[in-house]
């Protein structure tokens, strides 16, 4: 189990500590019962799982902001039962206050050793806790890629996936679609806010896993580069990072529209710098950008992928060759970089984020 001087939080009083562990050792219990002996390790990502995780009080009482994200090694992913597992996923959120206890794919010590160089596996290396099994079970397996600088094809996935949640705030302030929770909004305001940064950061090979000291190396990168300066989202991405560990301390209630609309704008340019940095083509504006026919994700868009793809794109009725990835980085562009929004937008989003719900 879990070291118990293994802290979840920074900000959280040692009596919400206990809490989360004792929640977590049952919610590992539950996990141990429903997969027995193909249990491998049950290991803590995420904010908590670096110790950073958010907590708010609610009435008086602390509780947990962010989900729980939980990686599950396996020794054989196709004996995994999923009914099981999906009914302690449906179960546990009313014992957390509403929290979400997400799972990746199951993986097993093979599939951990051929890890791709992504954010989210480099996260994981660099920040967890390893609930039930093996404590070194993903620092003696994880690749030593993952240690390097991440390719700036894991910022552009990670600025299309903020984009998305500030395109899905975009339609909730419009009253186009209803909001999924009351911190919808707010929420997704402040991971687009953070995405920026973190762009920078990765562009400059300056990102880190942890998020303290963020704030002081893109503080160092806006001295350093003008482009950066006038971009003017220092403060912003300063509070989009004291946002993940502490709600409270950000303004409450959604941000209002022309907000929304600002932070779009910047969405907007950041994409442009970094793909100009990642591609070597100086974009002058979103509409350029979107026009481009070329490809953004190598990695899913080989030869041998052909055949694939397209049948990804007939389910969501398209036809092309290319990953349905690479038509939503054009249309986002397009959606975000424009200011006002396009005439019928409010049917071209709804199109996309179905499209991106299934690919993201």
């Amino acid at each position: 189990m879990a070291d118990s001087t293994l802290m979840y939080t920074q900000h959280g009083s040692p009596a919400f500590e206990i809490w989360l562990k004792a929640q977590l050792a049952a919610l590992t219990r539950d996990i141990v019962e429903a997969l027995r002996d193909n249990l491998v390790a049950v290991v803590l990502g995420g904010g908590y799982g670096r110790g950073e995780g958010g907590v708010v009080v609610v009435d008086g009482q602390e509780r947990p902001y962010n989900d729980l994200d939980l990686i599950l090694v396996v020794r054989n992913p196709s004996a995994v039962p999923r009914g099981p597992l999906e009914a302690i996923q449906a179960a546990w959120p009313e014992k957390l206050f509403g929290i979400h206890v997400d799972m990746s794919r199951p993986q097993t010590i093979e599939q951990i050793k051929t890890w791709p160089h992504y954010m989210m596996w480099q996260d994981v290396l660099l920040g967890h806790i390893v609930l039930s099994g093996p404590q070194d079970v993903i620092r003696a397996n994880a690749p030593d890629i993952l240690l390097k600088p991440l390719p700036l094809t894991e910022a552009l996935r990670l600025m299309l996936n903020r984009g998305a949640g500030l395109l899905f705030a975009l339609r909730i302030a419009a009253r186009v679609a209803p909001p999924e929770d009351e911190d919808f909004v707010r929420r997704n305001y402040f991971k687009c806010a953070q995405a920026l940064g973190d762009t920078a950061l990765m562009i400059h090979e300056k990102y880190k896993t942890p998020y303290a000291g963020r704030e002081a190396l893109f503080a160092d990168l806006c001295d350093e580069h003008a482009e950066l300066r006038d971009m003017n989202i220092r403060a912003v991405y300063e509070e989009s990072l004291l946002f993940r560990s502490l709600p409270d301390r950000v303004e409450q209630g959604p941000p209002c529209s022309e907000r929304l609309h600002e932070m779009a704008r910047s969405w907007s340019r950041m994409l442009l710098y970094l793909e100009t940095s990642r591609t070597g083509i100086p974009w002058k504006s979103t509409e350029s950008y979107a026009s481009w026919t070329g490809v953004r994700e190598p990695d899913v868009n080989t030869l041998g992928l052909i055949p694939k793809n397209l049948a990804r794109n007939l389910v969501v009725g398209s036809l092309s060759y290319k990953h349905p990835r690479e038509r939503l980085y054009r249309e986002m562009a397009r959606l975000l970089g424009a200011s006002p929004l396009p005439v019928g937008w409010e049917g071209t989003s709804e199109r996309m984020l179905r499209v991106w719900q299934r690919f993201n």
